[in-house]
């Protein structure tokens, strides 16, 4: 016994008044049956033998009828239990199918994150792009424009050299 010997007795007490009430219907048609024999009192009357045999019949039809309810509760209890298992073995699959969608959704969102910043920073390099193109044209034009200033006094002072010589010579 086990250090709680209530507990094991009070278990085993249990155990017993079940097995003992699954089968008290049997108990209570064998009863009825011996008192309705000892009211007669006739064992030889064939009213009473009828009765016994149709009794006993269906005591055994009975019987035999609990004894295929019993087989099919062990058989549905089998099933039953393959069920839990197999809901058990989904519902793992569930949970994990969930985790996995939050980390494809962390994932994802982390993505969009890089493209709005990839957005961001191509939209501040064209403006940017902008600015030293317009930035260099005005350069451009401000150097053709001195340049061509200077080509003009180079012309100018060719023009005056050459008039010089042309008056000195």
């Amino acid at each position: 016994m086990t250090e709680d010997w209530g507990g094991d007795i009070l278990a085993r007490l249990k155990l017993r008044d079940d097995l003992e009430s699954r089968d008290s219907k049997y108990f209570e048609a064998f009863d009825l049956l011996r008192r309705k024999k000892v009211i007669k009192g006739t064992s030889g009357d064939p009213d009473v033998a009828a009765e016994n045999e149709r009794l006993i019949e269906k005591l055994n039809n009975l019987a035999i009828e609990v004894e295929k309810k019993d087989s099919q509760i062990s058989k549905l209890k089998r099933q039953l239990s393959v069920a839990e298992k197999t809901i058990k073995s989904h519902q793992n699959k569930l949970e994990n199918l969930a985790l996995e969608v939050q980390e494809k959704n962390k994932n994802i969102e982390i993505v969009n994150d890089e493209v709005l910043m990839n957005q961001i920073q191509t939209a501040v390099l064209q403006k940017k792009l902008g600015e030293l193109t317009k930035e260099n044209e005005t350069l451009v034009k401000r150097w053709m424009d001195r340049v061509s200033s200077e080509a003009q006094q180079m012309n100018d002072a060719n023009q005056f050299l050459e008039s010089m010589r042309k008056t000195s010579g």
